[in-house]
């Protein structure tokens, strides 16, 4: 039984190489939780490989970052502190600072600029949705265009634009949907060259106009948008609950409804979840997670101006309840009348009734009206 650290779904490009992405090579995705591939070609005797060791499980217990283990196909929240700064360029800067209760030298600070962003549809899909990624590799001096990806490694892929997966030459017209002030996505670190531990995580952010402001909107009003995020099994007996024992992207739905004062009202939404379960290129195998939909509850301690947060729970209904938190901002311009709140950001976690762990950002527009 093998479980699948890698998230992303690789639609299309040249095969990876074993050592780059042991979770979809051949060799290594039909038996990761060994640490050999193959026998001696001379016949001669080879000591076994010592056993794999894995920390990302350590600790843990809160944060908006998942750490998972091939090995004991075991996932844990970890509290890994995240700040992403995107320009208009488009680059970012990504800071991840990991607890001490994991190992050293995880802890990362990474620009990311059009140089490091990969081929269109080259493992920038997670669920159904195609994003914009950047990676930075171990091979990027002799890798320039970002064909294969070669741990240790850190990535991110943005949604601010955001196409369905099956768009091939995805533009400005055929989005579902395009944020003017905000962004949000995913993020993922393995910091040694081994496959079997790493780290998944969400963003979100303002962008960088001088005209941004996170004023929460005057007037009751709804938003739509789009989630991602990673969801994975926390031990092995919850591994069923998954098509395959691994972790996989997801891509869902939100819709946010604020009162006059800007609240966010328990009617809220996160639902219809949605994975790659295989396929390649614009083919994909798009299957449902069975989860009620997850509604936001607001906090006790949110104040005009600032970040949100508040409490996720399941609806109720025949499957798993959920159970989790989230934290938003709103954000808009400064200078036209109106647009202050134009759009929410925000990041969350959630745990279901049977074993599941799930870390994801999103972003919503708002719904044209009075």
């Amino acid at each position: 039984m093998s479980f699948l650290p890698r998230f992303r779904h690789r639609a299309t490009g040249p095969s990876e190489r074993a050592a780059g992405r042991p979770a979809l090579a051949a060799c290594a995705a039909a038996a990761l939780m060994l640490a050999g591939c193959g026998g001696s070609t001379s016949g001669d005797y080879q000591p076994p490989p010592p056993p794999v060791v894995c920390s990302a499980t350590g600790g843990g217990g809160g944060g908006f970052a998942l750490g998972v283990c091939a090995k004991d196909v075991a996932s844990v929240f970890q509290p890994v502190e995240t700040v992403v700064a995107p320009s208009d360029a488009p680059s970012y800067a990504l800071a991840l600072t990991f607890p001490p209760t994991l190992p050293a030298g995880l802890t990362i600070s990474v620009d990311f600029t059009s140089a490091d962003q990969t081929p269109l549809g080259t493992r920038d899909t997670v669920g159904e949705l195609r994003g914009v990624a950047y990676e930075d590799d171990a091979d990027a001096a002799t890798d320039p265009d970002n064909l294969a990806l070669t741990a240790p490694y850190t990535a991110l892929i943005d949604f601010r634009r955001a196409w369905l997966y099956d768009q091939a030459l995805p533009d400005g017209t055929n989005a579902q949907q395009t944020m003017s002030y905000a962004g949000f996505g995913v993020w993922e670190r393995f910091g040694t060259a081994s496959s079997d531990d790493g780290y998944f995580g969400s963003w979100y952010a303002g962008g960088s106009s001088a005209i941004l402001t996170t004023n929460w909107p005057i007037g009751a009003r709804s938003y739509t948008g789009l989630a991602v995020g990673v969801i994975s099994p926390s031990n092995a007996a919850s591994a069923g609950a998954l098509p395959q024992p691994r972790s996989y992207g997801f891509s869902a739905t939100v819709a946010i409804d604020v009162d006059a004062t800007g609240k966010i009202l328990e009617s809220s939404r996160i639902f219809d979840l949605k994975i790659a379960t295989g396929g390649t290129g614009t083919n994909l195998t798009i299957a449902g997670v069975p989860l009620d939909p997850i509604a936001f509850v607001w906090g006790a301690s949110n104040f005009q101006g600032q970040p949100v947060s508040g409490t996720l729970l399941g609806t109720g209904g025949t499957d798993p309840d959920s159970n989790g938190l989230f934290e938003a901002s709103y954000y808009g311009s400064s200078e036209a009348s109106g647009e202050a709140g134009s759009e929410v950001a925000g990041r969350f976690r959630f745990e279901t009734g049977n074993g599941l762990r799930a870390v994801g950002a999103f972003g919503a527009v708002r719904v044209p009206g009075p």
